[in-house]
């Protein structure tokens, strides 16, 4: 039901008022017998159109008063009253009560008829509205979404023809899509539409430019507002289809550009290898004697080449670990290996550059953790820890190696007297290149013992409690370790140590 305006309200209220009085009047001047009281129907009646609830009981007072009022007027021009004229008005004002009660009824009842009509046009056109968006979702290029778009608010609209344009210096420009692709709504450089068009709607992108949506349509406000609807829904999908193929060509090309680094990394790393390995092999030659008595300055410039070498080799390997692992190639020589035998080969390995900064090993391995793994990464992982616990522990200084297990788990704990990581740097301690302090070698340590761990399931974390600084990983146990590993258990730290063939006391130079 439509609405008065303003205007339209204030004469139905007028002329309701004004009925009522005329009728006031009548009924006033006329006999009894003529039952006037009837006509106070029609003004109740006129103010149902003002569509107010509270007008229409106002009029059936009104009524009821001008009944009551014109009734004891005539009785005093009678000096009487009569029976049958009170049985008229009585019967009067029911009737136009009864009127104003069953008016207001019909007004609710259209009202609520209209809003559930209101209502299913509006599901109508939001279910249309899904159903041309899923259409729309499989574009995979904005001439075809532009393309289904056209045909899908022609059939959505019901419309004869759609035509979108693109628009520039005033005048229809391409990109131009139409439905029936033989639509004439526009062309290319026409400052106008084509008669045809009856409709227009204006799409705005976001990078400022302007499509225009014509349409060939009845013109009705009800199809403009569909039209204008329809755009509204559409330009957002439009803008993310341009931004899921920006992504897309982001990533081809992030993606083109990581293996081309990690080509060249292996390229580099390989290539590298072979002079570095022939270098170091005629300087051991040497230092064997092979080209004769060599002085002791030369002897020891060798002796630092050979170390270079050792260095630039190791280098060598974590770029081509890195490689790998940011290819996300984790390897597939995982077996279950004893973490304790592996921490052993590792200390006997590392333990003469222990001895060479005077360093205190203390070595408590409590028992045998069976883990599956790679050796050789894990291997790398323990070597790293170990080698930046060498590293930044001062001379003379005490490095301890833990292993333990704990429920489910295998931790292996690896302590320094180095003055620990600095505030500024522990949130990218573990990130690829970022060095715990200054001189810190390649950065690649603690990245990879990261990266090592997390691919086996486990992790890692660096602690600094009373002067010390800590760095703990943890992975799952496997097998019956998993189940028994908290029983299996040796003795202390010095037992351990013995049983390792590693010292607990100070290394002498």
């Amino acid at each position: 039901m439509r609405s008065p305006t303003t205007l339209s309200k204030f004469a139905l209220i007028t002329s309701s008022l004004i009925l009522l009085l005329a009728t006031l009047v009548l009924d006033i001047l006329t006999p009894a017998a003529l039952v006037v009281a009837i006509l106070y129907s029609v003004p109740i009646a006129l103010s149902s159109l003002v569509l107010s609830r509270n007008f229409t009981l106002l009029m059936v007072v009104l009524a009821l008063s001008s009944n009551l009022l014109a009734g004891f007027l005539n009785a005093q021009a009678l000096q009487a009253e009569e029976t049958s004229a009170v049985v008229n008005r009585t019967f009067a004002a029911v009737g136009f009560v009864l009127v104003g009660f069953f008016t207001l009824k019909l007004r609710s009842s259209a009202s609520r008829v209209a809003t559930l009509r209101l209502e299913e046009i509006r599901a109508e056109r939001e279910r249309n509205l899904r159903q041309l968006l899923t259409t729309l979702s499989g574009s995979r290029t904005p001439e075809e979404f532009l393309e289904r778009t056209a045909a899908g608010l022609r059939e959505y609209l019901n419309a004869n023809a759609v035509v979108i344009s693109g628009l520039a210096h005033h005048s229809y420009a391409p990109p131009r899509f139409a439905s029936p692709p033989a639509a004439t709504l526009a062309h290319s450089g026409a400052p106008e539409p084509d008669f045809g068009a009856t409709l227009e709607a204006v799409w705005t992108r976001t990078d400022g430019s302007e499509l225009r949506v014509l349409m060939d349509g009845n013109g009705e406000s009800s199809q403009r507002d569909a039209l204008e609807d329809a755009v509204g829904a559409v330009a957002p999908a439009f803008e993310q289809l341009h931004l899921r193929m920006k992504l897309e060509n982001l990533n081809s090309e992030l993606e083109r550009r990581n293996d081309l680094i990690k080509d060249l990394i292996y390229a580099f790393s390989h290539d590298l290898r072979t002079p570095i390995t022939a270098s170091t092999l005629s300087m051991k030659l040497a230092l064997q004697g092979a080209y004769g008595e060599l002085s002791e300055e030369y002897r020891a410039s060798l002796q630092n080449g050979v170390a270079s070498n050792a260095a630039l080799l190791d280098l060598a390997d974590q770029l081509l670990t890195v490689a790998r692992l940011e290819a996300g190639d984790t390897g597939d020589d995982f077996r279950p290996l004893d973490l304790r035998e592996l921490l052993e080969d590792r200390l006997k390995m590392m333990e003469t550059i222990f001895t060479e900064k005077s360093l205190e090993l203390e070595v408590v391995l409590k028992a045998h953790a069976w883990v599956r793994g790679n050796p050789l990464e894990l291997g790398r992982a323990v070597q790293n820890l170990l080698e930046n616990a060498q590293k930044w522990s001062p001379p003379g200084g005490k490095v301890e190696v833990r292993l333990e297990t704990l429920g489910r788990y295998v931790h292996v704990t690896v302590f320094d007297d180095g003055v620990g990581v600095p505030d500024a740097v522990r949130s990218t301690l573990f990130q690829r290149f970022k060095k715990a302090g200054a001189g810190a070698g390649s950065g690649l340590g603690l990245y990879l013992a990261r990266r090592i761990v997390e691919s086996h399931s486990g992790r890692i974390a660096y602690a600094r409690q009373g002067g010390r600084t800590s760095f703990r990983f943890s992975l799952p146990l496997v097998g019956e370790a998993s189940r028994n590993g908290a029983k299996q258990e040796f003795e202390g730290s010095a037992n351990s140590a013995i049983s390792n063939g590693l010292k607990a006391v100070p290394h002498s130079q």
